[in-house]
């Protein structure tokens, strides 16, 4: 469950660069990943298991925004 709604807030936060009438995903993208955060058990809970979360977060705003700054370089460039 904790990689859907990491790939969920990821998708929401970038969605603006695809399609840039969805800016207001931006807003609320974090929410899914919070919510993730919110739900986790206070045993599991702790500083690796956070840093891990993020670091996966932000794998995937790279990897979703990255097709659209090859996508960019590759249009604008000679």
């Amino acid at each position: 469950m904790g990689a859907i709604l990491t790939a969920l807030a990821a998708a929401l936060l970038t969605a603006a660069n695809y399609f840039p009438k969805l800016y207001f995903l931006s807003w609320i993208g974090f929410l899914p990943f919070l919510y993730y955060i919110y739900i986790m058990r206070k045993d599991e809970l702790n500083y690796k298991v956070i840093f891990f979360n993020g670091w996966q977060l932000g794998f995937w705003i790279l990897a979703f925004t990255a097709n659209f700054l090859y996508h960019s370089i590759k249009l604008y460039t000679g």
